[in-house]
């Protein structure tokens, strides 16, 4: 059984196994590789709801968006060998992530690397890295203040 770093039900992890399966047949990665993937997408966002938004795309649109990014314009370019996937974050010593869940008490580790990667990633939209400089500064903010406490 796959562990999600989110709280499901059976109806959202049956999504989510599908949304694995289909990114480890489109994209011939493991299934820790997209696990992850979707770990890093919804790493805060619990799927409990039946009235949940993700439930509004198919498992193979949700494989593409979290595999190459909702900004990257997949659907219009999937034969495009200029087309990449979103950087796979990597651990404090350089090696690709082997886990299939965000171990509790990294996951501000993840998103901070998620937000770096996205300010020094060369194919960033710049609304995207304003974006991602917004949150590293609030999130960096936010541990100042904790640790002061």
């Amino acid at each position: 059984m796959i562990h999600f770093s989110f709280k499901t039900n059976e109806e959202s992890y049956a999504l989510c196994y599908e949304i694995v399966e289909c990114m480890m047949r489109e994209f011939t990665i493991e299934e820790s590789e997209a696990v992850c993937r979707i770990n890093l997408q919804w790493s805060d966002m619990d799927f409990l709801d039946e009235d949940d938004i993700r439930y509004h795309e198919t498992p193979d649109d949700w494989a593409y968006i979290i595999y190459y990014g909702h900004s990257s314009r997949w659907w219009a370019r999937k034969n495009d060998p200029t087309l990449k996937p979103k950087p796979i974050h990597e651990n404090a010593n350089k090696g690709p992530i082997k886990w299939t869940f965000v171990p509790r008490g990294q996951e501000s580790f993840i998103i901070k690397k998620a937000l770096i990667d996205i300010l020094l990633d060369p194919y960033s939209k710049e609304a995207e890295k304003d974006d991602a400089a917004i949150d590293l500064a609030n999130i960096l903010k936010m541990k100042k203040q904790l640790l002061s406490c």
